[in-house]
């Protein structure tokens, strides 16, 4: 097996290479109009606003991690795996800058450099995992191959960007322009922090209330956590959607083509709704398929697993439309509302849901917090929503005609 070592390399030189092929592809497709090109100059100068605020936190934060993993697990070969991982994966982030190349007219290409890295990881997981039986060290020099092909791919595009340029003033910080930044992101941040603070709430939970149940703590946990990462894997369906329409949402926002803005809206919807009715019936109808994916344990295990899925996650399609619509408010410039609607299900209502019907209903009483919070967090986005579209629609209205007294006899 030590002789095949060689194919984790070859295989992530043949995607750089692939890499190279594509991008010459996709850079000579047409770059639009001249109206097109406009927009992209705007959002290219958000963009590169944005990334210089964001990295100067990251390096930081990566350093800070870099020593505690360092110096917690006293394995400094894992804490540089991280380092070169996440080098490579700000560097794709930076140079590559998915959202400026958006921006810039290729979203076929920002599109490509992200799911390069993806396939490459994927393909060679498997292959340092069970063929060359490397463990957690093989797949995450996997990572590292996937992400570094991401980097070379997104960083050939800026040798000739379509619409923009990189100069010293793009790396200087305006606060004006970081604060409205971080007002119209904190949405998106507090969902995936919230994630984090529901399963250490619900772990909590189970540690103290799951022994005075028949599952104990441990199948809880267990079951809870597979639950948690399908729950995401659902969500982030859900959010890529909706971040997709974002760019079309705002541009007809303030435009003032609200006709348009509601169809774009609409067409979210819709998709986000076929995405939760399909984990309903998943999550309803075959939980078991589901749960033995992550492998067969005993029935009293399958039997918690089962509740999970079918009461947790029963209200996955309003949740799925709840964190579309937090981003759709998102996109018209309402980051008040959309970060009230992101934390009233997964913090207001959620948490204390869970820890309220543990106290009182134990391990599987707390299962019913996630439904309950999907249709109080409904309810609050069709008052918000609801709000923000029948303002547009009176400044649809046409005026009303006034006719003089004269003229009228």
């Amino acid at each position: 097996m030590e002789q095949m070592l060689f194919l984790v390399p070859v295989v992530g030189l043949l995607g750089l290479l692939f890499a190279v092929i594509l991008r010459q592809q996709v850079v000579k497709e047409d770059p639009g109009t001249d109206k097109m090109r406009e927009i992209a100059d705007a959002i290219a100068e958000g963009a590169n606003a944005f990334l210089a605020s964001e990295y100067r936190i990251l390096v930081v934060f990566v350093a800070v991690l870099f020593f505690v993993i360092g110096f917690g697990t006293r394995n400094w070969i894992t804490a540089g795996c991280f380092l070169v991982g996440s080098g490579f994966s700000t560097m794709a982030g930076y140079l590559g800058m998915n959202a400026a190349i958006r921006a810039d007219g290729a979203p076929a290409y920002s599109m490509c450099a992200t799911v390069l890295g993806a396939v490459i990881n994927l393909v060679l997981d498997p292959i340092a995992i069970f063929v060359l039986h490397k463990g957690v060290g093989g797949a995450a020099a996997a990572t590292v191959i996937g992400q570094a092909a991401s980097c070379l791919m997104t960083a050939l595009y800026f040798r000739r960007p379509r619409s923009f340029t990189f100069s010293r003033e793009s790396f200087r910080l305006r606060a004006g322009v970081t604060r409205r930044i971080g007002q119209l992101g904190i949405s998106s941040f507090i969902t995936q922090v919230a994630i984090v603070v529901i399963i250490s709430v619900a772990n909590h939970m189970i540690v103290r209330y799951g022994p005075q149940s028949v599952y104990g703590a441990d199948i809880p946990l267990s079951a809870v956590g597979i639950v948690m990462k399908v729950f995401g894997i659902v969500i982030a369906f859900s959010v890529g959607i909706a971040v997709g329409g974002q760019p079309i949402a705002g541009f007809n926002y303030g435009a003032g083509h609200f006709d348009r803005l509601f169809s774009t809206y609409r067409h979210v919807l819709l998709a986000n709704v076929a995405v939760g009715a399909v984990a309903t019936l998943l999550f309803q109808c075959c939980p078991q398929a589901i749960v033995r994916l992550f492998g067969n344990e005993s029935d009293l295990y399958n039997q918690y697993a089962h509740l999970c899925f079918r009461i947790y996650l029963g209200g996955i399609l309003l949740c799925c439309i709840q964190k579309a619509s937090s981003i759709f408010l998102q996109s018209i410039g309402k980051p008040v509302k959309s970060t009230a609607l992101s934390l009233a299900r997964d913090v207001v209502f959620l948490v204390p849901g869970v820890v309220v019907l543990a106290h009182f209903y134990g391990v599987t009483g707390m299962l019913w917090a996630a439904p309950i919070a999907d249709v109080l967090a409904l309810a609050l986005t069709a008052v918000l929503v609801g709000g923000e579209c029948r303002a547009m629609r009176r400044q649809m209205a046409p005026p009303p005609i006034l006719v003089s007294a004269e003229a009228a006899e």
